[in-house]
């Protein structure tokens, strides 16, 4: 919006000029109202910030019916630029299951207006004073995180995304006693106590002393940008505290990297953590939906033997082309259906977010010290459990949230490497109602990536 209002009001009084000066994109932009030049001859740092900042333009939740095609496209004010900040054109965004149960108040009540998208890929048109590793012109990412404290434990041993009292050991201890009746999810931290369960709402899993979600955020650390509200990817511009941007490999297609920086990074971490292809030598994959995929495709990659597990074969041939050797259809969630795969498998990464899922069957397919890794995030409880299948099977059952920025590294480093393919479907980014209310019905096979051709993306 300030861009094309810079181009409207200057386009004649400037054509004579840049004429003269060979018509160059450079000398076009040097007259265009910062600071939405990616050109190396007009970028600023934050000292040099204008007086107003610019509104930005992005697909706005104004309410809880917005997944069902009612996303409105207006203006915003985005955080103010600070020394560490980056800003972006954004070309490429994934769609993600979390800005469906966000913008809908599936995991509590957003702030509306409310821009979601975590999973943002652009060009760099403006880098603070303090910012190293990405300049003007570079193709970057952010991911589900915007920012942290920088200062803590947790953060300086690059976990900025945790908070001890979501410990996996922690949690599995609570399940085992038969105390804990709810899931863990980026919006509910639960406590158990003998009596009761109490929650507290948080706008997602943090570091010791609070994270900030790219979107439906707030930005606590002291600076600029300190109160303001955190927004996503549906939209033409980003801007972000440069240690949550990354830089996209060159060897990587931009519109594959999307998704890999919430989807992919979900559960990359826990493969990476719980030592797939490593000390765990066989891996499931349980649910081959967005998450599930990215799963399959990473185990394999890791050097793991990977087996998927679906409630039907439907997507067996999806599943094998995938990476997977071996293929688990539960049906019925019985005991029978387990019964033939008992302790076979070292680890289990769980993408789905039915609360109803058979856990107690997905455990006894992992072999005594194995792990269950839940990166889905049910919108209700699960059931209460009992201890002794935790106990005499000696297994843990846990969750992962995201992935820190080095590791988010690491993953794109790793895809570009082995030239990983996530399964895409491009939607136009105008499209974004119709590709929201399909990707409700779980018509994406196996994401959505909006496409801003307007700033270079290519559909």
């Amino acid at each position: 919006h300030f861009f094309e209002e810079a181009v409207s009001s200057s386009a004649q009084i400037r054509a004579s000029d840049r004429r003269s000066r060979g018509g160059s994109r450079a000398a076009f932009l040097d007259f265009v109202s910062f600071p939405f030049s990616p050109s190396s001859s007009t970028h600023r740092t934050s000292s040099h910030i204008m007086s107003a900042e610019p509104k930005y333009m992005g697909w706005c939740a104004l309410a809880e019916d917005s997944i069902q095609g009612n996303f409105k496209w207006q203006e915003y004010t985005p955080k103010p630029f600070a020394d560490d900040d980056v800003e972006m054109k954004i070309k490429y965004c994934g769609i993600c299951a979390s800005d469906l149960h966000t913008a809908s108040g599936g995991w509590g009540k957003p702030n509306y207006p409310q821009v979601v998208g975590h999973e943002i890929v652009g060009e760099v048109i403006r880098v603070g004073k303090d910012v190293k590793h990405v300049k003007v012109g570079d193709i970057a990412g952010v991911g589900a995180q915007s920012d942290s404290c920088l200062q803590c434990e947790q953060c300086k041993a690059s976990r900025e995304p945790c908070k001890p009292v979501f410990y996996s050991h922690v949690w599995a201890l609570a399940c085992a006693s038969g105390l804990l009746h709810g899931a863990v999810d980026a919006s509910v931290g639960v406590h158990a106590t003998k009596s009761k369960r109490v929650t507290h709402s948080r706008a997602s899993l943090d570091c010791d002393n609070g994270q900030t979600g790219t979107y439906n955020g707030v930005y606590s650390r002291e600076g600029p940008g300190k109160g303001a509200k955190s927004y996503g990817g549906y939209a033409d511009y980003h801007r972000a505290p440069g240690h949550f941007v990354v830089k996209i490999p060159d060897g990587l297609d931009q519109a594959l990297a999307a998704p890999m920086l919430c989807g992919g990074v979900t559960v990359f971490s826990p493969l990476r953590q719980y030592g797939a292809g490593k000390t765990a030598k066989d891996v499931g994959i349980i649910g081959i939906g967005g998450l599930g995929h990215f799963g399959l495709l990473f185990a394999k990659a890791l050097g793991a033997n990977v087996t998927a597990i679906s409630h039907s074969e439907s997507k067996k041939a999806d599943a094998e082309k995938m990476g997977a050797t071996r293929f688990i259809a539960t049906h019925s969630g019985k005991e029978d259906d387990f019964a033939p795969y008992k302790r076979s498998l070292d680890l289990i990464i769980c993408t789905t977010n039915d609360k109803e899922m058979p856990i107690l069957g997905y455990l006894s397919l992992l072999r005594p010290g194995g792990h269950l890794i839940l990166v889905g995030a049910p919108e209700k409880p699960f059931p209460a459990l009992p201890a002794f299948p935790f106990i005499m099977n000696n297994v843990l059952l846990g969750g992962s949230a995201i992935g820190s920025p080095k590791l988010i590294n690491e993953m794109l480093e790793l895809a570009s490497k082995q030239q990983i393919h996530p399964w895409i479907t491009k939607r136009p980014l105008e499209d974004v109602n119709q590709a929201v209310v399909d990707m409700h019905n779980s018509k994406a096979r196996y994401r959505y990536v909006l496409v801003n051709t307007k700033n270079g993306g290519e559909l």
